[in-house]
Order: C-alpha cells, then sequence, then structure tokens
C-alpha cells in the first residue's frame, strides 16, 4: 500500500492520550490491566520529562526517549535523527540515537537526504509524518536499496514523526518500526506526538546550548592564540574580577579594588575614570588607549576596549574586556613625530642659512666692485696698493665662504676623507693657534695656552684637527667681546688627549645649545657677532668623531662664557709614523714649459699673469682642440687643464694628452670649480696627476712648481 500520511504535530497540537472508560462487560482483571497500561505509559513519559529537567546530558536523553517510543508503541526499533548542515551547506538527517538496528542499518542510515527512500526522507520531503504499515506494499521503498536493508533488518512496518521547535522549525525526526505489519492507532500517534514534544524541546534546547558551546569555545581559542589581555569588571568598575595578562600584564585571579593604581599609569588615571563614566553612564562601549605597568615593571601603551554584559532581567551584571599591546605602534608614532620636528626644524635652518648666505656673499662683493670703480678712476699709486689688498682679503672671504660649502657637500654625502698618519697633537694646536692669532688680535683678546708636559701623539689629520681647533679659538674670539681672555689647553686623560678651549664671552644659552653642532645651526640672530654660515661646529664633529673622538660644550647660560673640549684617542706605541712627503725645491724654473687651458678668457688669462709673477711665463690656451696642436711642437713639464670647457672638456683633452705617447712625464693638473670626491676619481680616471679647485692659492702654485721643477731634474 502506499505511505498513509497522518496529522503531523505542526497541524494538531499534542493532546494527553484519553483514559480509556472501562467496559460494561468484562472481568475486573481486564479493567485492572488497562489502568495499569495508562499508568504505565504516563510513569514513562513523567520519567522522561523528569531527566529532560534535570540531567544536561542531551547524548543519555536521546537514548531514554528511543527508548521511550519503543516501549509506548511497542515498536521492534527506534531511532531519532537531527537535521545537520554540511560543510558544502547541503542538509542531512544525521543519526544520533537508535535501538536494534543492525551494522549495515546504522552505517546506510548514518545520513539521510530529502530524497531518500526511506519513511524519514518522505517525512522530510512531505514536511508531515508518514507511516508504512508493510513495505511489502509501499511504492516508495518497492526495488530500493533501502527496501533490501529493512528486510535484512527485519523491519516490517514504520513510521517517522517530525520534530519542530516552538516556532515550527524542523529539527530532526522520530522513528519507530516493528518486524510484523501494523499501524499505529489513534492513541499511540497521539503518545508519540506528547513524546514528540518533549523530544524537540530537548533538541532545541541541545542545538542552543552546542552552540552556545561551539561559540564559547572559539571565543576561548581566539583569546588563547591572540595576544590580548582579558579581564572582566564588576558593573561600576570598583573592582577587576580577573585578568589574564597572557605576558603583556600581571595576572589578577581574584577581585581587585586597587586595580586602578596597580596597572594605570598616574597620568593616565584621569582620562580612564572619565572613560569609564562615559561608557557606565550610556552602558555603552569602553575604549581607550592608555599607559599601563607591564608584567616586567615598565610602563607601555595599551588599546583598551570593554562591552557590557547584561543579565536575563537586562541588568548590567559586568564588563568584558580585552588589551592589546600597542607600545610599539605608539613608538613609532613618537618617532615619526620626533623625525617631522627634525624635518621642519632642518628646513628652517636650511632657509636661515640660505638667507645668511646670500648676505655674507654680498658683504664681499660690494667692496670689491667699489674697489674696482677706485682702480679704474684712480691714478694715487699709495690708494690703488690700499685697494688692491682690500680687494685680496675679500676674496679670500668668499674663498672661505665657498671651501665651507664645500666641506657641507663632503659631509651630507659621507664623502669627507681623512689623511692619516702619526701626529704630535701639539703640532696641530700650534698650526690652529697660527691661524687663529688674526682673529684674536684683531678682537683685543689675551690668548693663555698650556700644553701637557709630554708629547702627545694621535693617529689623525694634523689638517684638519688643525682645522677644528682653529674652529673653536675663531669663535671663542668672535663671541667675546673686547677685551677677552681665551684659554686654549692640552691634557692627558687616561688614553686620550683632551683639547680645551675656553672664553668669558657670551656664553649659550640652553636653549642653543640643542643645536650647536647642527650644520647651519648658528646662534640666535641676537646673539651672534661676526659673519659665517653656520657650519664650523658641525664640520668640527664630524671631523672629530671621524678620528674616533668626541666634541661637547659646557656654558652655564648667557653672559657665563662657553668651554669646548675635543678628546681624542692616543697613538698605540706600535704604530710608526708616516713619513710627510717633501716638496722638491727648485731654486730657478729655466727649464720648466707651463701651459693654461681654459675656455673662461679672464681665469685662463689671470692664472698666466699670476705664473708670471712666480717666475715662469706659461702658454694660455682657449680651447682644447688649439691646445692639442700646440701640444704636436711642445712639450710642457706642466698642464693647467680646465674641466667643464665646451665642444672638448678637460677629460677628453687628457685623454688624448695620455694617449700620444710623446707626453709621458708631463705633469697634468685639474683645475676645476667641482671639488667632490667623485670629480677628483673621475680626474684620476682621466690621466691627471693632481686636482685644484678654484681659487687656486698662489702657495699652492708656487709648490706645483717646484714638484715639477724636481721632475725635470729628475729626467
Amino acid at each position: 500500500m502506499k505511505p498513509i500520511t497522518l496529522e503531523s504535530p505542526a497541524d494538531s497540537p499534542a493532546m494527553p492520550a484519553p483514559s480509556r472508560t472501562p467496559p460494561q462487560t468484562g472481568s475486573q482483571q481486564d479493567i485492572i490491566d488497562i489502568l495499569q497500561a495508562d499508568l504505565s505509559e504516563s510513569r514513562v513519559l513523567h520519567d522522561l520529562c523528569l531527566h529532560l529537567l534535570v540531567n544536561q546530558d542531551a547524548a543519555g536523553f536521546y537514548q531514554r526517549a528511543v527508548e521511550a517510543a519503543k516501549q509506548l508503541l511497542g515498536s521492534d526499533f527506534a531511532s531519532i535523527q537531527l537535521l545537520s548542515q554540511r560543510e558544502d551547506g547541503s542538509e542531512v538527517l544525521q543519526l544520533i540515537a537508535q535501538h536494534g538496528f543492525s551494522p549495515l542499518a546504522r552505517e546506510r542510515w548514518r545520513e539521510v537526504r530529502a530524497d531518500s527512500t526511506t519513511s524519514c526522507g518522505a517525512a522530510w520531503a512531505n514536511k508531515e509524518r508518514v507511516v508504512i504499515a508493510d513495505i511489502e506494499n509501499s511504492d516508495l521503498l518497492r526495488g530500493t536499496t533501502d527496501y533490501m536493508i529493512f528486510r535484512e533488518t527485519g523491519i516490517r512496518a514504520m513510521q517517522t514523526t517530525p520534530l519542530r521547535s516552538r516556532g515550527g522549525v524542523l529539527l530532526g525526526m522520530l522513528s519507530t518500526h516493528w518486524r510484523a505489519v501494523h499501524e499505529p492507532d489513534v492513541k499511540q500517534l497521539r503518545l508519540l506526538d506528547v513524546l514528540a514534544r518533549q523530544a524537540a524541546d530537548l533538541v532545541e534546547r541541545a542545538v542552543k546550548e552546542e552552540a552556545l558551546r561551539v561559540s564559547e569555545s572559539r571565543f576561548r581559542a581566539l583569546v588563547t592564540s591572540a595576544s590580548y589581555s582579558v579581564y572582566r569588571m564588576n558593573a561600576d568598575w570598583t573592582s577587576m574580577r580577573a585578568l589574564d595578562g597572557r605576558g603583556f600584564l600581571a595576572d589578577t585571579l581574584s577581585d581587585s579594588e586597587e586595580w586602578l593604581n596597580t596597572y594605570i599609569h598616574p597620568d593616565d588615571q584621569p582620562a580612564v575614570l572619565n572613560a569609564i563614566e562615559a561608557a557606565t553612564s550610556s552602558q555603552s562601549l569602553f575604549e581607550l588607549e592608555h599607559r599601563v605597568l607591564r608584567a616586567d615593571g615598565t610602563f607601555g601603551w595599551t588599546s583598551s576596549r570593554a562591552v557590557p554584559i547584561f543579565d536575563t532581567a537586562g541588568q548590567l551584571a559586568e564588563w568584558f574586556g580585552a588589551a592589546t599591546d600597542v607600545t610599539a605602534r605608539k613608538d613609532a608614532e613618537r618617532a615619526l613625530r620626533e623625525s617631522e620636528t627634525r624635518l621642519i626644524e632642518a628646513d628652517r635652518m636650511k632657509d636661515r642659512f640660505l638667507a645668511t648666505l646670500a648676505h655674507e656673499l654680498r658683504n664681499p662683493l660690494a667692496p670689491i666692485r667699489n674697489g674696482l670703480q677706485i682702480l679704474r678712476v684712480s691714478k694715487n699709486a699709495d690708494q690703488s696698493g690700499n685697494v688692491l689688498a682690500m680687494l685680496d682679503r675679500q676674496v679670500d672671504h668668499m674663498v672661505r665662504l665657498v671651501d665651507d660649502l664645500m666641506e657641507v657637500a663632503r659631509v651630507t654625502s659621507g664623502t669627507l676623507e681623512l689623511q692619516r698618519e702619526r701626529i704630535d697633537l701639539a703640532d696641530a694646536l700650534k698650526s690652529a693657534l697660527e691661524l687663529s692669532r688674526p682673529a684674536v688680535e684683531a678682537g683685543g683678546h689675551a690668548l693663555q695656552v698650556c700644553f701637557a708636559p709630554e708629547r702627545l701623539f694621535v693617529d689623525g689629520d694634523g689638517v684638519r684637527l688643525a682645522q677644528v681647533f682653529s674652529n673653536l679659538i675663531n669663535n671663542a674670539a668672535k663671541y667675546s667681546p673686547t677685551p677677552g681672555l681665551i684659554r686654549v689647553a692640552l691634557t692627558r686623560e687616561g688614553n686620550g688627549a683632551m683639547v680645551r678651549v675656553t672664553d668669558d664671552g657670551i656664553g649659550i644659552a640652553p636653549v642653543d645649545q640643542g643645536r650647536l653642532f647642527t650644520l647651519f645651526g648658528r646662534l640666535r640672530p641676537s646673539t651672534a657677532i661676526g659673519d659665517g654660515l653656520g657650519v664650523g661646529l658641525a664640520l668640527a664633529k664630524h671631523l672629530v668623531e671621524l678620528h674616533g673622538g668626541a666634541i661637547s660644550v659646557e656654558s652655564r647660560g648667557a653672559g657665563a662664557g662657553s668651554a669646548f673640549a675635543v678628546s681624542l684617542p692616543l697613538a698605540t706605541c706600535d704604530e710608526t709614523s708616516t713619513p710627510i712627503r717633501e716638496l722638491v725645491d727648485a731654486c730657478a724654473y729655466d727649464r720648466l714649459e707651463v701651459m693654461v687651458i681654459d675656455d673662461n678668457r679672464d681665469a685662463a688669462d689671470s692664472l698666466g699673469a699670476v705664473l708670471s709673477l712666480l717666475g715662469r711665463e706659461a702658454s694660455v690656451f682657449y680651447g682644447g682642440a688649439d691646445a692639442l696642436r700646440a701640444l704636436e711642437r711642445r712639450k710642457p713639464a706642466l698642464v693647467l687643464l680646465d674641466i667643464g670647457m665646451p665642444e672638448m672638456d678637460g677629460f677628453a683633452v687628457a685623454r688624448e694628452i695620455r694617449a700620444s705617447g710623446r707626453h709621458d712625464d708631463v705633469m697634468l693638473v685639474a683645475v676645476t670649480g667641482w671639488g667632490q670626491a667623485e670629480d677628483r676619481a673621475r680626474t684620476t680616471a682621466a690621466g691627471f696627476d693632481d686636482h685644484l679647485v678654484k681659487p687656486v692659492d698662489i702657495d699652492v702654485l708656487e709648490g706645483l712648481l717646484r714638484l715639477a721643477a724636481g721632475r725635470v731634474e729628475a729626467l
């Protein structure tokens, strides 16, 4: 026969089984049996209901429900299936409790889909109860694998009742099976409805509890795997109930009313209390970044968030929060802010430097232009002599400014190099004193010098160290009102040498000391006396550090004078001194032929005139091609060659000279405005013997003539 569909629990509310009315006829024993059966059925349902209320074991209840269904309906088999979702999103009925199934049946019906050829599949598809009184007459089962398994298991009849939540949602199926042909009567079906209602309530509760358990398990896993510190606070935040610090904060396992002083930085406590007041008054999220005392005893930064937890009556019960360690981010943000501040300050100092540079360059240009005008119109020889001396001073001043700019470029590019040798530090200091004597005398200052009783040797560049010491002495003269006292002392301190330059001048305010050794870090205009670009101390610091030393300043403030100290490591005893190359002293340049090549006619002619004053006439050419043609007939000992010439630059001319094979002994010297390390490397690669930066000092030119003369004498 076809499956019989009866009313489902959703369509007909479960009703208690009707009491049996004792028949008018029959023995007293029959009446007793009927009453005992009713009592037994009521006891089964009562016990099941009691188990549902008292026990939290869902699996145990499922099995008891199966046994109860089997007892109430007098079946030989029974089972409960729950609706579950697979990973791919599809739904199946999953067997969770059964009685009497063979292993084959348990495996076959472990998971059942809606298109299954079983009573539970049909009940799922039809959304109501299905009864099959005899599988032999069922069109649903005929010829199917399920039919064969029913027969193998010994099942002849069955019913399946859907389990629905009180909201009507399908939860699963409750099935009973008989070995013989059987169709449940109305009383049995009503008992089944009562049992299904109880089972559905349990399933619904178990599903919710399982979802909660899974959610809690995931949350615990998240908390365990994350670096959060987790904490619980009471409703008004007066007590911390627990804190799992996770190594970031110290753990708290019991209520603590001292949590604020224990964990929160004193300066941040008012902000924390304000945030708590705002969160509790609105019963909304607490969120704040603040400092906390970490487990290692140091203060760090945390991002703390807490949410309110309410009880079943809707009253605020506690707060649950998590604190994240954001110390690294805060440190990075602080470093970024400090870097931005430094960049702004550097940009401001650069602007001030450019303004200072423009001013300093204009200062010598004015007297130079005036002097040239005087020379044009004046016929007074004495006046011309004074003008020439003034022009020489101003040009020297401009050369010093340009030299400072070149030094700045070398420092910022990291190409400043030392010519190291073993030197007596006293010699470098004496050179500095000689260089600074004009500035000291011009200021009317007294100079007090004290040398160490022993010779102090360092592995260093004597010229650069003299530059450092001279800068300090010049600054003392510049920033000391006339007359002043400048004290210079060289002493030994442990394994190092110390040079101190002390003055009784204007002193250095604390606001200026922080930037004193930075590029362009001049004193404020209100305290500056004299000229300069404000790069001297920065260069001095860089040079001292290249020597492995340190430079420092002490000043009690404005008007209290200053004391600069340079410390340098002494050379070890096994270091040998480096011989200093001496210039060849030639008495005359009679056999010396010199050639000047420069496209700038003024520069070429003036250099030729200076050479003439030194006793050597030079051949002057204004282009590389003309010079190369002349070299076919001449054999100069010294060629002074500009680099940046049009058509054929100095590099090309030098390569042609070297490639000719006729001038292997000629001394090639680059005379150019380019003076960086890479410029010198290019001239060396092109075959130059030396590299001079314009303008060339007359003493340097005289030294070149001596060198060239020495090479001629050696041939």
